[in-house]
């Protein structure tokens, strides 16, 4: 693998491929391209998986000595970051409903399963073998998905605490987050047993060792954390105002997105609660902070009425 660049040649395949399904002059795939819809990435993915299904040993070589690979992983689910925006209609219903959140759900999926779920469970037999820099090198694969994931947030970013109205005036909102949920996977590992090692510890000091392991890594990448939460939010938000029904103009295509989509997105994505959990670690920890975060609604207010 190392000798002939295997590893570096279908990757390079995969970021030219999805490249190619970008608009012209844009830098987010488009799920309406053929080659999206037509799943022509399977068979590329599928021999990434064959490849880095060799944890122990390709893994561990790519974690540990390799770390311009990962580089190429981060900047594949780049391409994916924020497709298939939708914005609430009002006034006239939708003319035509598609399914192209299928193509951006299965895409996101197959490449977590593919790709980044082997990288995942190779950390762990990673770092107990110590093969070279392990632990940095997924170390700064986290804040380097943590840094990329905060700049394209902060474009198009407000106030949090307002997400919810945001998008019901009009903002652009994507359930798309992969860069979000590679920090999310990479900040849930360094809480667990995995990311010591073989420490051989038991019981609480386990556990105080896991939260102090987790604290450093959070404590490295606190202001980029505590910045990358708004798109969470306005996605969470879309969510339930489309099970309030405010969104029926657009189409059941919303609908199908919200109750298959998130069913379908489990089945490869990780999921992304670590992530606004980590961020809630980056507060001040003054009894004053902990009253404000519990007594502030987190998606707005005001009246609603279904379908306006």
């Amino acid at each position: 693998m190392e000798r002939n660049g295997l590893l570096d040649v279908v990757l390079g395949f995969l970021d030219d491929l999805l490249w190619r399904c970008c608009k012209a002059g844009e830098e987010v795939v488009d799920v309406r391209n053929a080659h999206i819809a037509e799943k022509v990435y399977g068979r590329t993915l599928g021999d990434i998986q064959m490849i880095l299904e060799h944890r122990t040993t390709v893994v561990s070589h790519v974690l540990g000595r390799r770390f311009d690979l990962l580089e190429k992983i981060l900047s594949s689910f780049s391409r994916l970051q924020g497709m298939n925006p939708y914005v609430r209609r009002t006034g006239d219903h939708v003319e035509r409903e598609n399914t192209d959140w299928v193509n951006g759900v299965m895409l996101e999926s197959d490449m977590f399963l593919n790709m980044f779920d082997q990288i995942c469970h190779g950390m762990g037999p990673a770092v107990a073998n110590g093969v070279g820099e392990v632990t940095r090198n997924i170390r700064l694969m986290g804040a380097r998905a943590i840094a990329a994931a905060t700049r394209w947030s902060e474009e198009g970013s407000g106030d949090p605490s307002l997400a919810y109205d945001r998008i019901l005036a009009g903002e652009v909102v994507s359930v798309n987050l992969p860069l979000h949920r590679v920090c999310a996977r990479v900040t849930q590992f360094f809480a667990s047993a995995a990311a010591l090692g073989a420490s051989g510890l038991e019981g609480e000091a386990l556990g105080q060792a896991k939260m102090q392991n987790l604290l450093s890594f959070v404590q490295e990448n606190r202001e980029s954390l505590a910045r990358l939460v708004d798109p969470l939010l306005k996605a969470q938000a879309f969510m339930i105002q489309i099970r309030l029904g405010l969104w029926v103009r657009n189409g059941d295509e919303v609908v199908k997105l919200q109750v298959r989509g998130s069913f379908i997105g489990t089945l490869g994505r990780p999921p992304l609660s670590p992530l606004p959990q980590a961020a809630l670690l980056t507060l001040p920890s003054s009894p004053s902070s902990l009253r404000s975060a519990r007594t502030t609604p987190p998606c707005g207010s005001g009246t609603r009425s279904p379908g306006s």
